[in-house]
């Protein structure tokens, strides 16, 4: 596969394992992305999950985050700023695909061990599994409700000549 047909995402659904002690959980092989590499792993701000950024990434979610904060009343930037780089600690993953999560984002999962990885794009969330699966039905159901209103512009054609409502009639 040439260079420029890469995959530039991390996608995908896995179950793990953290060793609570040590804090090492293996990642799939399926995330190529990361191996070998510096990740940042953060705390979502809602206290869900767990965000994995390859460095590069994070750097750019950094600077959107932080140009979101400069346009927010100061309470709510710095909530923004303290709770979600606050919250960033530095990892690698091995070229083995385990990842060492710091203490304190060890701390977040408690007792739970069981995770549940999912890929979306720029990071990997790592939930609870008991947290995940809590959470799983009221993300169909919205989704479900919500589909129709942006259904069409995810599945468009690329033709920018036909309205949105004919594309599927091609």
């Amino acid at each position: 596969m040439a260079d420029g047909d890469d995959i530039q995402g991390l996608f995908g659904t896995f179950d793990a394992k953290v060793d609570l002690n040590s804090g090492r959980v293996t990642l799939s092989t399926d995330l190529t992305l990361l191996k070998g590499k510096q990740v940042m792993i953060t705390t979502e701000p809602l206290k869900r999950y767990l965000e994995v950024r390859s460095l590069p990434t994070f750097n750019r979610f950094q600077e959107r985050l932080l140009a979101k904060a400069d346009e927010l009343p100061i309470h709510l930037a710095n909530a923004l700023r303290s709770n979600y780089l606050g919250s960033a600690a530095l990892a690698q993953v091995d070229n083995n695909f385990r990842l060492v999560l710091p203490k304190r984002t060890r701390d977040f999962l408690g007792n739970r061990g069981d995770v549940f990885i999912i890929g979306v794009g720029d990071c990997l969330q790592v939930w609870p599994a008991d947290r995940w699966a809590a959470v799983q039905a009221d993300l169909e159901k919205a989704l479900v409700e919500n589909y129709e209103a942006y259904a069409t512009e995810i599945h468009r054609t690329g033709r920018r000549d036909i309205a949105p409502a004919t594309q599927g009639a091609i």
